[in-house]
């Protein structure tokens, strides 16, 4: 599958043609360094759709032949990546953690050698990633051996485990946003197939408040980093079964929800800081 990758500059509201790229496998998730302008592109299938993939960072510069794009695939110390679902940059440290989905661990580079780092295994299907900028760790969403249950795990700078959070699977009949239906006891490297996974955007981190958020299923979570108590929030009681992604305003600590009503109406869901309560909601118009 051929996609193009494009950036827009939201002064002028036009496109930066010059630094469009043509990308031969499918994207899952793209994160920018803020200190550099460089962007992580990670891609979990190989040209031909077959699980491989790689994690490409992306020079700022249009004129791309001046800083080649760097592939992050194969290592020097460790096996190379089989379908990697998520990266995301800590630019503050210049390192670089990827959900390393198909061999169950996660990944610290350095993103100026390309070594590793660190090494975190026996996570299972870890599928997307929020740095951790004050700390320099990192909270990883997850699954237990059986899928009844997903984990997020706060990981020291140095791949420790510092806690482990589980959440509960809701099936919402959606294969897209829920692996509730798929039998993850087990991920054999002998075959080309990955289950489907939920979305990159669905953790985030809130580095001015050291908060973490996560959605699955029909609920918003949140922990504080410093009592380490998790919030939960179910959002059926505001008429939203199935969220897909989730972001948080700094200047105030809300965070905005992208999810689908039980009409089958796309929406976004402003929640407030404590994850306690629903402050506003819109519908997402969709093209004609």
């Amino acid at each position: 599958m051929t996609e193009i990758i494009k950036s827009i500059d939201i002064n002028e509201g036009s496109s930066i043609s010059a630094r469009d790229v043509i990308h031969d496998a499918t994207v899952n998730s793209i994160d920018v360094d803020q200190t550099s302008g460089k962007y992580a592109v990670t891609s979990p299938n190989n040209e031909d759709g077959t699980v491989g993939g790689n994690v490409i960072i992306y020079p700022q510069s249009p004129q791309l032949e001046i800083n080649v794009p760097v592939v992050i695939k194969d290592f020097r110390q460790v096996t190379s990546l089989r379908g990697p679902y998520d990266s995301r940059f800590d630019y503050v440290r210049r390192k670089l953690w990827i959900a390393d989905t198909g061999n169950n661990r996660v990944l610290k580079i350095n993103i100026d050698t390309e070594d590793v780092e660190v090494i975190t295994d026996n996570i299972v299907y870890p599928h997307a990633i929020a740095a951790n900028l004050n700390r320099g760790g990192a909270f990883v969403k997850a699954y237990k051996r059986f899928n009844t249950h997903g984990k997020v795990y706060h990981l020291g700078k140095n791949g420790q485990e510092r806690a482990i959070f589980e959440y509960l699977i809701v099936d919402v009949g959606n294969s897209t946003s829920s692996s509730s239906s798929q039998d993850m006891s087990s991920s054999s490297s002998s075959t080309d197939y990955l289950p489907s996974m939920p979305f990159a955007s669905s953790i985030v981190y809130d580095h001015v408040r050291s908060r973490c958020w996560w959605v699955e299923g029909n609920s918003s979570y949140m922990v504080d980093e410093r009592n380490l108590q998790v919030i939960v929030y179910d959002l059926m009681i505001n008429g939203i079964e199935d969220v897909r992604s989730i972001e948080v305003e700094f200047s105030s600590g809300n965070a905005f929800i992208v999810g689908r009503s039980a009409a089958g109406d796309w929406v976004i869901i402003q929640i407030n800081r404590d994850n306690t309560q629903a402050l506003a909601s819109a519908y997402i118009e969709e093209p004609a």
